[in-house]
């Protein structure tokens, strides 16, 4: 029986991938004076994930591996190419968030220790997050109040770890956007798969 969320496979390695933030709003704009209101209904992360050109050996494992998903219904974690890693270790969260937060307070450092935090960076405290904004050192308390996207969507209590990439690399939950594709196999014996697109688990 497949238990979900499955691991990323690493029969091949990855030729590449891209990850996009992907915003799903509606705007409305006004007859009368032009000005428009926009509605922001929720934030996913999009992934596009190429695969190299592989023996068959490898693409039979991959198309099991696949199968294995049931289309849209498993899950699986991944870390994009983005989420380079960091030495950053012992970060968690200095106080708890709620669901719609997009600052957050870290915990972990020195007073007044530079962060070696980036802009643009990833990490991961229960779903994967980028910075948007972060101080190039931590207050007095060793404290870095950081601004991510997507806005938090489930509430972590103070404590929870944060993770950078001294353990592992930031991951995200995702699932297939589309049925399974299946690989061809050319005459010289090399077999491709199209680009697997899959989508935040939310």
């Amino acid at each position: 029986m497949t238990s979900y969320p499955l691991s990323w496979p690493t029969y091949t390695g990855v030729k590449s991938d891209t990850l996009t933030l992907t915003r799903i709003q509606r705007a409305h704009k006004s007859p009368f004076s032009g000005a428009t209101q926009v509605v922001a209904n929720f934030s996913r992360w999009d992934l596009a994930i190429e695969l190299p050109a592989m023996r068959l050996a490898n693409a039979e494992k991959w198309a099991a591996w696949l199968d294995s998903l049931n289309g849209q219904e498993g899950t699986f974690r991944y870390a994009p190419s983005q989420s380079a890693t960091s030495a950053l270790s012992g970060i968690t969260l200095d106080s708890a968030i709620a669901a719609g937060q997009t600052v957050i307070d870290l915990a972990g450092w020195s007073a007044l220790a530079a962060s070696t935090l980036r802009v643009g960076q990833m990490l991961t405290c229960g779903a994967l997050f980028r910075i948007l904004s972060a101080p190039a050192n931590a207050d007095a308390g060793g404290v870095c109040q950081v601004e991510v996207a997507p806005p938090v969507r489930l509430a972590y209590a103070g404590g929870t770890a944060v993770e950078f990439g001294a353990s592992y690399a930031p991951r995200g939950l995702f699932r297939l956007a589309e049925p399974p594709p299946g690989y061809t196999q050319g005459a010289d014996g090399w077999c491709t798969f199209p680009v697997l697109n899959a989508e935040e688990a939310l």
